[in-house]
Parts: C-alpha cells; structure tokens; sequence
C-alpha cells in the first residue's frame, strides 16, 4: 500500500518512533503534518526531517485544542498517536492527579483526536496507532520494522474503531 500523496498526521511526531514515522513517510511522498505540546521540540524535527512537513501545537488533554488541531489540519488518510506522558509508580504512592493526568492524555487524548480527526474517506473506520516506546539501546526505526509491525495493525485496529469511534 502506498501512501504516496497521502494525508498523515502524528501526534507526538517530534520524537522517538513518532520522529521516524513522520520521516519514513514523508520519504514515501505523504503529506505529513507532525503535533505536539512543544514548539521547539516541534521545529527541532522539523529541521531533522528531509521534506516538508508542517507542525501544529496540541495538548491531547485539551479538548479544544484538539479540536483546533484538526480544524487546522483538515481532511487526513492516516492518523498516528505516540504522544501523551504518563506517571508511573507505585499505586499507593502515585498522586491521583497524577494518574489522572496520565488518563486524560493517553485514553481521553486519544478518544478526542479520533472524535475529531476529519478523515478522508466517509466508509474508512476512524483509528489510531498508539505505538508504546520502549528505550533500548541500539534500536534503529528501519522501514521493514515498520512495515511488519503495521502488517498486524490493521485487522485488530478496524474490529476496534468500528465498535468504540464509529461515525454514524
């Protein structure tokens, strides 16, 4: 499947594995718009990445925000989630704000940008790839990584979208 002219838009595009999505897609010919909370960390990437890109400012626990986020961004094809920060801990020891925090970003976060997100194509199922990071020393993002682990996304991915973000 190509994704040649395609409209891809990452939150949390400016680091990590979400960094190296926006630059394998923008090497396949999409359109990539890449979110997140900090504006220097979003110009850091944009710098980084060879092609044009443009890069919007969301905070996934902020309703409007996210809303403004893809009133900006307009129709997509592609939506992809790897940002949100979560606290971890203890449970005894970890603040309820703190877990909150984390809910808000990484459920509700979610929730909203799929509510939101104007997708191309009316019959396609609203979804997004949420992509945990896991810090390993010497892991290299390589197209063929990618392309397996997005092999078994799709099955599971559209059994989920069509039951919780169906657009009816």
């Amino acid at each position: 499947m190509s994704i040649e002219a395609q409209s891809v838009v990452i939150i949390g595009g400016s680091s990590g594995i979400g960094l190296a999505i926006a630059k394998e897609a923008v090497d396949a010919g999409a359109e990539v718009t890449i979110a997140g909370r900090s504006q220097n960390r979003l110009d850091e990437a944009r710098r980084a990445i060879a092609g044009d890109i443009a890069v919007r400012t969301v905070d996934l626990s902020n309703e409007r925000s996210v809303r403004e986020l893809f009133a900006q961004t307009g129709e997509l094809d592609h939506l992809v989630i790897t940002g949100g920060s979560v606290k971890t801990g203890p449970l005894r020891e970890l603040a309820f704000n703190e877990a909150r925090a984390g809910m808000d970003e990484k459920f509700w976060g979610q929730y909203l940008a799929a509510r939101y997100a104007k997708v191309r194509s009316p019959s396609s199922p609203v979804f997004s790839v949420v992509v945990r990071r896991r810090e390993r020393r010497g892991w290299r993002p390589s197209t063929e990584r990618l392309k397996r682990s997005a092999a078994r996304w799709p099955s599971n991915l559209r059994r989920c979208a069509s039951t919780w973000f169906r657009r009816d």
